[in-house]
């Protein structure tokens, strides 16, 4: 017998489990269905739960990557809208009509099954809650459910999004629910007329048949799909403003762009983070990242956007060898003092600050070593004591800055630290580049890179992912600074020296000059 005195479970009165349900999608979830929602939620469901549930939003627009429970979020989402009287007609479309027929089913299986001795329909849990009962129509594709005491009939229809699902209704209602669940494919996104024919159907079919608001005010079509191309279903309804739209990635939104060894997984508990970190770093060196990016950080790589082409690098490493003996600057990229605006939105997208070693030898040149602070924003601290413990590791022959605004600053307490610290490199100022960071950027590395002259190592994952996105990233940091190390080292006269006279070159051209002394 139990100790009266020990703590009893504490009981919620089915009044008010279903009222905290209805403000806590994800509380209804486990709640209902606990063999779907298994696992521990990652936090970016409670932002799919706000965005979904605000019926302010007409239309939505979710672009997440694989492997985040998507399709069970719109399933209990859906159950949802059914339960709470919130729909009556509702249009789920998948990238086909089985992964459509799914969803159905699933419904289906969480209202009601059939006892085998008898065939009648046994009602779940979750449809006694809620006074939910099968209609009529109770088939794979199509199902009819009574809800309540008034048994107003709620219709679901199930459809693949290349199928037949022009001037939809219900009984002279028309849909005031339309799911889009991971409805794009590699081959219905593959070419600019199987993008059309999707986006065609989507803009010009399924989003004017969604009820209006004076028939249905929380009428809500709902797109939430993996993207695959700028111009897909995805990428054309966050340009429109009639979509709210969110990205969201595997990493957490405070590392997403930090190096892939600082970066943490944004649902540990399904996507660990060593994991997903040797899936990027594999990703990466198999010249496999833009497929990679857009499946789990919902990041779109193409070649006709891209200013690089990832096969134009060149490994040092390649034999596990270290590269030979060069002359080699160290290259600073800072970031100035936050102002006030920035101080209040969090440096949300300031800079990082990167250092980094760069060389030329016999014409070519090559990223050696780099360092990039974790931390947003402004650090002298760290960027002295990087630039220098760099510059000692490679002997690199004098620290290279840009001369404008800041990096004046930089300069003097670079120099007055050096005075301190009694070690010395001259600090080059580059003269003040008035072009646009991307042109400076493409400018500078584009021309030895496509010819084979720029040299990396296969360790340099985070500069690779940025040199095969780039422009479509939020920070290039690294590869500002390369351009910044490399712009110092192009220099004819270390041309001369390298290629025409340590290497030998036209040497045999030119006599011997003989010397003879002057006075006996």
């Amino acid at each position: 017998m139990a100790d009266s005195t020990s703590p009893q479970p504490e009981t919620v009165d089915l009044g008010e489990l279903i009222a905290l349900c209805a403000v806590d999608t994800g509380l209804f979830g486990s709640t209902f269905f606990p063999r779907a929602m298994r696992d521990r939620p990652p936090p970016m469901h409670e932002v799919w739960d706000r965005l979904l549930d605000d019926t302010s939003i007409r239309y939505l627009n979710l672009v997440a990557p694989r492997g985040f429970a998507k399709t069970t979020k719109l399933r209990v989402f859906a159950a949802k809208r059914i339960a709470y009287g919130l729909s009556h007609t509702i249009l789920y479309i998948g990238a086909s009509e089985d992964h459509a027929r799914r969803s159905i089913m699933w419904l289906q299986r969480n209202i009601a099954n059939r006892d085998p001795s008898t065939g009648a329909f046994v009602p779940t849990e979750f449809a006694r809650t809620f006074g939910l009962r099968p209609g009529a129509k109770w088939n794979e594709t199509e199902i009819e459910i009574y809800v309540g005491v008034d048994e107003r009939p709620v219709w679901i229809l199930g459809a693949g999004i290349t199928g037949n699902i022009r001037g939809i209704n219900f009984d002279d209602y028309r849909p005031d629910l339309i799911v889009i669940d991971d409805g794009l494919t590699d081959e219905n996104t593959a070419t600019p007329d199987q993008r059309n024919k999707v986006n065609d159907l989507v803009y010009k079919a399924l989003k004017e048949s969604l009820a209006p608001r004076s028939d249905e005010p929380n009428a809500k079509l709902v797109l939430l799909n993996t993207p695959h191309n700028p111009d897909d279903l995805t990428g054309i309804a966050t340009k429109d403003p009639l979509f709210v739209s969110a990205r969201f990635s595997c990493w957490t939104p405070e590392t997403e762009d930090l190096p892939v060894e600082h970066q943490r997984s944004a649902w540990e508990h399904v996507k660990p983070t060593l994991d997903l970190r040797k899936e990027k770093l594999a990703a990466i060196q198999m010249n496999r990242y833009s497929s990679w990016a857009a499946e789990n950080e919902c990041k779109l790589v193409t070649a006709e956007r891209s200013a690089f082409r990832v096969n134009w690098l060149r490994y040092w490493d390649e034999d596990a060898q270290r590269p030979p003996p060069m002359f080699c600057v160290v290259a600073i990229d800072p970031v100035p003092p936050p102002s006030d605006v920035q101080l209040a939105k969090g440096l949300n997208k300031k800079d990082f600050e990167t250092v980094g070693v760069v060389g030329r030898f016999r014409g070519n040149y090559y990223l050696l070593d780099y360092e990039k602070n974790r931390e947003r924003g402004h650090n002298p601290d760290w960027t002295v004591m990087t630039a220098f413990g760099l510059a000692s590791k490679w002997r690199a022959a004098r620290l290279v800055i840009q001369g404008i605004n800041y990096e004046r600053v930089l300069k003097y307490v670079l120099e007055k630290e050096m005075g301190r610290q009694r070690r010395f490199w001259p600090v080059n100022t580059l003269a003040g580049d008035k072009r646009s960071k991307f042109n400076r950027i493409v400018s500078t590395l584009q021309g030895p890179a496509s010819q084979g002259r720029f040299f990396i190592s296969k360790t340099h994952s985070d500069f690779i992912a940025q040199f095969e996105t780039y422009p479509a990233i939020p920070h290039e940091d690294l590869l500002d600074m390369v351009a910044l190390g490399m712009s110092d080292l192009v220099n004819p006269y270390l041309e001369l020296a390298d290629d025409d006279w340590s290497s030998g070159g036209d040497n045999d051209d030119y006599p011997e000059i003989e010397f003879k002394r002057a006075c006996p």
